[in-house]
């Protein structure tokens, strides 16, 4: 008992507490005849609307990205394309990001469409300005007066304007992601040109230049970003690198397409491929638009899944069988690139590579601490602790490690050679064997079509193998991402990263659909699914102060011990204002609360009583109004503790005096 003991009561513990309403009388019947399918039609169209307005989000988007001219462009390539960088280079490259982050953040805040973008004109004025057919337009109109349906929504949205350093926002799509890949493939481009041959750029430009009005040299000059900002942008770009389909149906090489030929025809020089460009952000889900906002049934989930592996869903981008055997052969090869410039990301990922080639965490790390002590001779220290601190801050600045960087510390703590790029080469095989093994096991149940009479969601033994597979893909997305470095680094081997960017471009769109799948699969068989209850009232439940009980439609009764919630018809919300009287010999009644809100009494109270108006009414004496406007009833050099009592029992008596308040 005493060993058991001693796991007990050691820390605090928070629990949330859950209250439901259990309606009274005939209350739950006439809700449902009357009220129940209002608010449920209401909630269903929110989900509709939320989409017009990531359509207008998109729309805001893309027409202020075309007008924007980013500062900083070269002197931010200069230093970025400079080798061995400075901590001032560093910390210049950081203050030239924030500076073009804010520039952004600024081209859309600063507009009046943003500053509507979270007020009830949003919905009341500029989507139906923005929608034109009928239907969105109705849709939209049902929210006239009930605004703040979309308030949590709105604030979301707000936050992809954001000037900070957050993935989320626009500002970071541009700088953070999207530039430096844009820089990588102007460097790339001067080898492009020197090996292949003018044919080639001839028979491009007699594709692009009808369509885009614009030579494919022009697009590597870092200038030409400019014109990359918006999605359409982004689209000109990544077309003219990775290829696309007209509309009639006819495909046009990229410049990707034509390294990918020409190496494959000559293999005494490799070309580096080119990067695409991340779609701008709300564009970028419409790529995967084919996976629903939510699952309506068994056979939808099984569809999108062997859509999403076997299938192309965009005919210019490989499926995602296609992209894993791809990443196999790129990482069972990695000894063929420059092990220089492939790059590990600082972290936990320096212990995964760790663990992965010599067998322990610790491996590596042990030995940057010891090339670390033996650079600044940590013997010499008398502050241990200090010196340990300062040793972790140090290299925690360190964004990144080569894979040759990575080898030669290993080698030093470890007993015995091992290959990281061997080790790579056996995992990335592993995990590719073991997606297709549970792919087979799968299969069939997502090639058929799920009987109606089962329900999936109880079927043990299928929704073990669907989770084994995304499972399995789930490992592999992890592990490739292992490679990606910080993204910023000079040295990088272009020739791997032209290749690898693309591919884990397409392998992290598992995300959307494995948090889907996980959503339906673990939801109880029956319905929990909830929405808002108004009640026909923008501002139910709004307030419980006496003056907003009309507006709000509700009151607190209590019955002895019992509490409970009432709901005002809207014809017969004066039924309160005049209610008689309990007689002696009346046992059974309900006592209704009365409560009065004073919003901000350090505010409100002056407003009320020492204004022109207050004065006349309720006739403050000539100390008090004396003492107020110097001042000594607050904290400070001229505090009176006599004038602050003072003024306090004053407000005390007027609010007794007050017709709502007293």
């Amino acid at each position: 008992m005493k060993m058991i003991n001693s796991f007990t009561n050691q820390y605090s513990l928070s629990k949330t507490l859950r209250f439901s309403l259990i309606p009274i009388g005939k209350t739950e019947e006439h809700f449902e005849q009357h009220l129940l399918s209002d608010d449920e039609h209401r909630a269903e169209s929110y989900k509709k609307v939320k989409k017009l307005i990531d359509a207008y989000h998109i729309s805001f988007i893309e027409e202020n990205l075309n007008k924007l001219y980013l500062i900083g462009l070269h002197k931010y390539a200069e230093i970025y394309l400079k080798a061995n960088k400075s901590d001032e280079d560093i910390i210049l490259m950081a203050k030239l990001e924030e500076s073009m982050r804010k520039d952004i953040s600024n081209q859309f805040t600063t507009s009046n469409k943003y500053k509507m973008i979270d007020k009830k004109e949003l919905i009341e004025k500029d989507l139906l300005d923005f929608s034109s057919n009928d239907e969105d337009i109705l849709l939209i109109s049902e929210f006239k007066g009930f605004t703040t349906y979309f308030a949590g929504f709105n604030k979301n949205r707000q936050n992809m304007y954001s000037k900070e350093e957050k993935s989320t926002a626009i500002s970071y799509r541009i700088v953070n992601e999207n530039l430096p890949k844009f820089i990588d493939n102007s460097k790339s481009f001067r080898v492009i040109k020197e090996n292949l041959s003018e044919d080639v750029f001839h028979s491009i430009n007699n594709d692009i230049y009808p369509l885009y009005g614009i030579y494919v040299e022009d697009i590597f000059d870092i200038d030409y970003f400019n014109l990359a900002l918006s999605q359409s942008g982004i689209e000109k770009y990544n077309g003219i690198i990775g290829g696309y389909t007209t509309s009639d149906g006819a495909k046009i090489k990229g410049l990707n397409e034509y390294i990918n030929l020409q190496n494959q025809q000559d293999k005494s020089v490799k070309i580096p491929k080119l990067k695409i460009l991340f779609k701008q952000i709300l564009s970028d889900r419409q790529s995967v638009s084919y996976i629903p906002e939510k699952f309506s049934s068994d056979n939808e989930m099984l569809t999108v899944l062997r859509e999403f592996f076997d299938e192309k869903n965009n005919p210019d981008e490989d499926s995602f069988q296609e992209a894993i055997k791809k990443i196999q052969i790129l990482l069972s090869n990695i000894q063929n690139f420059n092990s220089q410039g492939v790059f590990v990301k600082n972290g936990l990922s320096i212990t995964e590579i760790s663990k992965l080639a010599f067998g322990d965490w610790s491996i590596i790390g042990k030995s940057i601490n010891k090339e670390y002590d033996d650079i600044h001779s940590a013997k010499l220290h008398k502050d241990i602790e200090k010196y340990e601190d300062n040793r972790r801050k140090t290299l925690n600045r360190v964004a990144s490690y080569s894979i040759s960087k990575l080898q030669s510390l290993g080698d030093i703590s470890s007993q015995e050679r091992h290959s990281i790029t061997d080790a790579i080469g056996v995992k990335i095989g592993e995990l590719i064997s073991s997606i297709e093994a549970n792919y087979e096991e799968v299969k069939s149940l997502l090639n058929a079509p799920y009987s109606a009479e089962q329900n999936l969601i109880q079927d043990d033994v299928s929704i073990s193998k669907i989770k084994c597979l995304l499972d399995s893909a789930k490992s592999l997305e992890r592990f490739v991402g292992l490679f990606a470095g910080s993204g910023k680094e000079t040295e990088k081997d272009n020739l791997f990263y032209g290749e690898y960017e693309n591919l884990l471009s397409k392998i992290n769109s598992l995300n959307l659909l494995y948090d889907k799948v996980r959503n339906y699969v673990t939801q109880k068989p029956y319905s929990t699914e909830k929405f808002k209850l108004n009640f026909g009232n923008p501002t139910f439940l709004l307030g419980w102060d006496k003056n907003k009980e009309r507006n709000n439609l509700s009151i607190i009764l209590r019955r002895g011990n019992a509490f409970y919630l009432a709901i005002m018809n809207k014809k017969s919300n004066k039924i309160f204002m005049n209610t008689p009287k309990i007689s002696s010999d009346q046992s059974k009644y309900y006592e209704k609360m009365e409560y009065k809100l004073l919003p901000g009494p350090n505010k409100m109270l002056p407003k009320v009583f020492l204004s022109q108006k207050g004065i006349e009414k309720f006739s403050p004496s000539a100390d008090i109004l004396s003492s107020y406007a110097k001042g000594t009833h607050k904290k400070g050099d001229n505090f009176n503790i006599e004038d602050c009592h003072r003024l306090i029992d004053y407000f005390k008596d007027s609010i007794n005096k007050h017709e709502d308040w007293g």
